[in-house]
């Protein structure tokens, strides 16, 4: 009871002090008082019901307890009230070092506060002489640099303009290096093979203009270019049917790193090739932001491609069939933001199975590769991939590109198709002039009429075999132009 007494005169002090009652040496202090006021309100409880039933039992009995019970019960008693004492002296001992460590802490509060100030000071101080720094102005400046008076010199400022014109020159020729060294464009076949490392699956000869004209009068010629452009299809056709025993693969794709490089010219011969030759083909017009195989073979582009990605329509009626026995076609449509996303979700597979299951092979003429996307997603697909490359519009640095990014999506390269690098098959050069536009997408600037043309006299009895597509004031999609003769 004693040392409870001390804890409440204790807390008392403390409190009528300039003492916070949140703080934590006061926060302690009262609840070791009130545990200790438990504790002694506990003994009491438990002491009293004993003490009362004793002595109403020595009532009962008439007699008092023994002396010595009672002063070994005292004693007991004595020791345990000791121990509670210096339980509260050890308490009092904690709460005054407590409270010199709350002295402490004050002391380093104000020291703070008071460092704050000066640190103030200082900051306004810089700030007011920085704003002063920045309004100083001398008061004499400098008009120019003192110079000695020199006579001139004719002969040093004729060794200058001479040193410039030279240093112009230089200059020029660096800058005409340099140019050359960043286009490379392709102009051999060796070029392909030992620089791009790139395996050679069939060469296609130029088309001169004389013979892709409309209205060309020389049919002897015409023949004869026809000719030599069949043979180096169906050779190239030779080895990509070999390729697809071998490897057991339906869907090829075709596609170039650029615009203006032959694939789509390379794709209908192909797949006419494949059909001539007693092979069920689809040929799939993948170049949704540029499409023109539809108007090639002259069929409707109301359900394609683009309606299956889109939900509309069935696989059966978005298939046309074309003269060409063996020969069908699947349109692109009409491409708009919800085909994009169909496409990037790989849905193109669901238009790709149905084709494997009704077709022998199925040839895909996709988008180029380095403006769009688009030929990535769907190589996904495919079970191959044909690369076309064409003398002086090709480059080097950009073939590498797109097969770099082909191989970093695993994709199987069969091989490059090159366009003009084959120069012994008629002896003579020709030179033509490559255009290319970019609208939404990108531009060929080749029409298709031409290429319609020569596909129709395919197959023909003593015709004459497929023809590249001339572009001379062709129109593609969306307002593109372009100016070119040759391949798309």
């Amino acid at each position: 009871a004693a040392g409870v007494e001390a804890k409440r005169n204790y807390v008392s002090r403390w409190e009528s002090g300039n003492h916070s009652p949140g703080f934590p040496a006061a926060k302690k202090a009262r609840d070791d008082l009130e545990k200790a006021e438990a504790n002694l309100e506990s003994v009491r409880d438990r002491l009293r019901e004993p003490v009362r039933e004793r002595l109403l039992r020595a009532i009962e009995l008439g007699t008092t307890q023994p002396r010595y019970e009672l002063e070994k019960e005292i004693e007991l008693l004595t020791g345990y009230n000791a121990q509670l004492e210096k339980s509260v002296s050890d308490q009092e001992a904690e709460n005054k070092q407590a409270g010199g460590w709350s002295y402490e802490l004050q002391l380093l509060h104000k020291g703070i506060a008071a460092d704050e100030q000066i640190l103030k000071i200082f900051e306004d101080e810089v700030h007011r002489l920085t704003i002063e720094l920045d309004k100083w102005q001398p008061r004499i400046t400098k008009f120019r640099e003192a110079v000695a008076s020199q006579a001139r010199d004719s002969s040093k400022k004729t060794k200058m303009s001479a040193l410039a014109g030279l240093g112009l020159f230089g200059a020029v020729i660096a800058a005409i290096v340099l140019l050359e060294l960043r286009t490379r464009r392709i102009s051999t076949l060796e070029e392909v093979e030992s620089k791009l490392n790139l395996r050679v699956m069939g060469t296609l000869p130029h088309m001169p203009t004389a013979v892709t004209k409309a209205g060309s009068r020389n049919s002897g010629r015409r023949a004869f270019w026809h000719s030599v452009l069949t043979e180096s299809v169906d050779s190239t056709r030779t080895v990509l049917l070999r390729d697809a025993a071998v490897e057991s693969m339906q869907a090829i794709m075709v596609t170039s790193a650029t615009t203006g490089e032959g694939k789509t010219t390379l794709t209908c011969h192909l797949a006419t090739s494949l059909a001539r030759a007693g092979r069920k083909v689809l040929l799939i017009d993948c170049d949704l932001r540029r499409p023109s195989i539809h108007k090639v073979f002259e069929l409707p582009a109301t359900v394609g491609v683009c309606e299956l990605l889109r939900g509309q329509g069935t696989f059966e009626e978005a298939v046309h069939q074309t003269s060409k026995e063996g020969l069908f076609v699947l349109p692109a449509g009409r491409l708009d933001a919800a085909v994009l996303g169909a496409l990037a979700q790989g849905r193109f597979g669901e238009i790709l199975g149905p084709a494997k299951e009704q077709f022998e092979l199925v040839i895909l003429d996709s988008a180029p590769v380095l403006p769009v996307t688009d030929s990535l997603l769907v190589a996904q697909h495919c079970d191959g991939v044909i690369f076309t490359v064409r003398r002086h519009v090709s480059r080097a640095l950009k073939v590498a590109a797109a097969c770099q990014r082909m191989a970093m999506l695993g994709i199987p390269m069969l091989g490059v198709v090159a366009i003009g690098l084959d120069d012994g098959v008629s002896g003579y050069s020709y030179s033509y002039r490559y255009g290319s536009g970019y609208g939404y997408g990108y531009g060929y600037g080749y029409g298709s009429r031409y290429l319609r043309s020569d596909l129709q006299t395919a197959g023909a009895p003593g015709g004459a075999g497929p023809n590249g597509s001339n572009g001379s004031n062709g129109n593609g999609a969306n307002g593109s132009r372009g100016n070119s003769s040759g391949h798309t």
